[in-house]
């Protein structure tokens, strides 16, 4: 900003001189980022008169004796200087806004600035119409800017991936792989779902992590692997098959099932919450 003023200053007079903004016979244009210029155009008016009248304005619309209001997105964080978040855009743009410019122009029109309201009457000052004005001017000027094509592609693909509360400022290959494969598949569900809202697309994954797996069975649970091999030397293909039925005879069953069953637990467990191995084996 302040580069681009300077070089700005310096052409003045040749700026008024020709209505033109050149710099060694090249045209300077400035560029802005579409939200920056919105709070910066507010920024600037906080200390001029015109705030002074939105700020009537909204205390008009606040302590109105209508049933409603008729702004009524205006809080006191848009108003008041020592309230306005500088960095939140909403409070810009909602304070430049045909609403505000339409409530200022019906006072001056219809009650000659003037209103009733719970602390009495509120005049507005002789500026109003124009402040009005200059409102309207803004809001339809700015809005015209495509907020689309503005936006920093990139930027926006690195908010979106912290968005899913994984932020990491120095993402190897790998994840930014990772990431990359999660945002794809996550706009691949949302289309095919007709799914619009992406936040509340990640909400309901949230559901699915690891806070929501119960507590994993009692690994203390015994396990008789002797009525198991039992049960299985009495079923009808077991017993058609004279391989199978030699091996469930054999003298190592025991201990190789025994090793099958501890290698099972272990494993499931890691992948799969709700595998009960000992349970399920208990009741075979």
């Amino acid at each position: 900003m302040s580069a681009i003023n300077t070089l700005i200053t310096k052409n003045n007079m040749r700026r008024s001189k020709k209505q033109q903004n050149p710099f060694d016979d090249n045209e300077i244009v400035p560029l802005f980022d579409y939200m920056h210029v919105q709070k910066c155009v507010r920024n600037n008016l906080v200390p001029k008169d015109l705030v002074a009248d939105i700020q009537m304005a909204y205390e008009m619309d606040k302590y109105s004796l209508l049933k409603q209001r008729q702004m009524p997105k205006l809080t006191d964080k848009h108003i008041y200087s020592e309230l306005i978040p500088k960095m939140k855009v909403k409070y810009a743009t909602q304070v430049l806004s045909h609403s505000v410019a339409n409530f200022l122009d019906v006072i001056l029109t219809l009650k000659d600035g003037s209103m009733d309201t719970r602390k009495g009457t509120m005049q507005l000052s002789t500026n109003s119409a124009t402040t009005a004005e200059i409102v309207l001017f803004f809001n339809a000027h700015l809005t015209r800017l495509t907020v689309r094509k503005d936006k920093d592609i990139l930027e926006n693909f690195f908010s979106q991936i912290r968005d899913i509360r994984h932020q990491n400022t120095n993402p190897t290959p790998v994840q930014f792989n990772a990431a990359l494969k999660s945002l794809k598949s996550i706009r691949v569900k949302n289309r095919l779902a007709g799914e619009t809202d992406v936040t509340h697309f990640l909400e309901k994954e949230v559901d699915c992590s690891d806070s929501a797996i119960p507590i994993i069975i009692d690994t203390s649970m015994v396990v008789n692997v002797e009525n198991i091999i039992a049960k299985a030397s009495k079923c009808q293909s077991i017993l058609e098959c004279s391989n199978c039925s030699a091996f469930i005879h054999c003298n190592e069953m025991s201990q190789i099932c025994t090793s099958a069953l501890e290698i099972a637990e272990k494993a499931f467990v890691t992948f799969c919450h709700e595998t009960k191995v000992k349970q399920q084996l208990k009741t075979f």
